[in-house]
């Protein structure tokens, strides 16, 4: 009976939390090099094969668009915006840490077999205390690794992204910049729920002209199922 009366109590707590439960806003932010950007082996180099401006070569991510949270990447950010009913909303990694970068393989250009894998150092890492003002919170990351394209230059593969979460219309806000190079996708879920495509972009072709052109996003989505509001936008700069 005693055991029978404590399970009760608890279940009667469970439900009453429920009622008052956070808004966990998961948020995974990726660039990623996409097999689109190798070349069409006219040039000798192998498909899955991109080659970099010292003449050596890397392999692509082996993949297009994905909103699987672990899909290959050369920068990768992912953790959850946790909202609670009242009180201070907190960022959790999904990981060990928020960003993360990926690792270059190293290949032949002809055969595109592997010659060596090294990993990809954070340039920036950036996590910002989130802030809240009524139903709205806002958190702003920044990450960076070197352009394994651009070896010898300053070029990065790089976002710097805003979110503000509307917890009063489900809805999310992003202001983003990206590099030129390669691709970047987000993606958003909210209490565990379907994956929820927030922004694309790229792959751009670029030259010399462009190397420290960057790309501004923004837009909106809701997060509750609805439909999404009107697609991401771009401009070059």
């Amino acid at each position: 009976m005693a055991t029978k009366g404590k399970s009760c109590v608890l279940a009667a707590l469970l439900l009453a939390g429920s009622a008052h439960a956070a808004d966990d806003v998961h948020l995974w932010v990726r660039g990623f090099i996409p097999d689109s950007l190798s070349a069409d082996t006219a040039d000798g180099t192998a498909r899955g094969v991109v080659k970099a401006s010292d003449g050596g070569c890397f392999s692509t991510d082996q993949r297009g668009w994905s909103d699987e949270d672990d899909a290959s990447s050369r920068l990768s950010s992912d953790f959850h915006l946790v909202i609670p009913d009242s009180g201070v909303p907190v960022v959790r990694p999904s990981q060990q840490r928020v960003h993360s970068a990926g690792t270059i393989h190293q290949v032949d250009c002809q055969s595109a077999q592997e010659l060596a894998a090294s990993p990809t150092q954070l340039l920036a890492s950036v996590v910002g205390t989130p802030s809240q003002t009524d139903a709205k919170t806002q958190i702003h990351i920044l990450a960076a690794v070197a352009d394994p394209q651009r070896p010898w230059s300053s070029s990065t593969i790089s976002y710097d992204v805003t979110f503000t979460y509307d917890r009063t219309t489900k809805t999310l806000d992003y202001v983003a910049t990206t590099g030129l190079f390669p691709a970047y996708e987000a993606y958003a879920s909210l209490n565990e729920g379907a994956a929820v495509t927030v922004l694309r972009s790229g792959p751009l072709r670029r030259n010399e002209s462009t190397e420290a052109a960057t790309v501004e996003l923004k837009g909106s989505v809701n997060l509750s199922g609805k439909r999404p509001m009107a697609p991401t936008n771009f401009t070059v700069q």
